[in-house]
């Protein structure tokens, strides 16, 4: 490490703006290019090394003083563009999973949806038989906590707490179910 280096880091270390203008005037420009090398875009790039200066700033105070600020500044830049850049690429996995994969598959698409149907049935089947009703009630015929409250003669809070129980009771034995069905959906899309 240049004894610059160890100087102009000492001084970024006591808060000397000057130094760290010194600093970002010596290495942004040069970090850009360099930045550009991974992400194509002179503005993404830019960014990002302004990011990597924020984050030296942030942190400066655990910076070690024996290190060579160029090849940290170098290696901090690589590194923000190669995050930006599995980011971008999970985002894109993401976005062609859920924009297209799901009309391109109609059967394993069925076949999910009856499966899932078939395993609420057995969990709604689980339920006590006034719970039962009145959710069936509630989710198939679509009638309102009122209306079952007086079809069956019961107080309106009774009807709002089974379903709620019920729910909860989906909830907790689907849940499992739901995460595996997503891990299918992601494996094969």
């Amino acid at each position: 490490m240049e004894n610059s280096d160890k100087q102009l880091l000492e001084r970024i270390k006591r808060n000397d703006d000057s130094a760290f203008k010194e600093l970002f005037e010596a290495y942004f420009k040069i970090m850009v290019v360099f930045a550009q090398k991974f992400v194509s875009d002179t503005d993404l790039a830019q960014e990002l090394v302004q990011d990597v200066f924020v984050t030296f700033f942030e942190k400066k105070n655990h910076i070690k003083a024996d290190i060579s600020l160029k090849s940290f500044l170098f290696k901090s830049t690589q590194n923000k563009c190669l995050d930006y850049l599995k980011t971008q690429k999970t985002r894109e996995s993401h976005h062609q999973f859920f924009d297209g994969n799901s009309a391109a598959n109609p059967v394993e698409e069925f076949m999910a949806e009856a499966e899932l149907l078939s395993q609420i049935n057995e969990v709604v089947a689980q339920l006590s038989p006034q719970c039962q009703k009145i959710f069936l009630l509630s989710r198939t015929k679509g009638k309102s906590n009122q209306e079952i409250a007086n079809d069956l003669q019961l107080s309106k809070r009774t009807v709002e707490t089974q379903i709620s129980k019920a729910l909860k009771y989906l909830r907790k034995h689907l849940q499992h179910y739901l995460y595996t069905l997503l891990l299918f959906f992601l494996k094969f899309f």
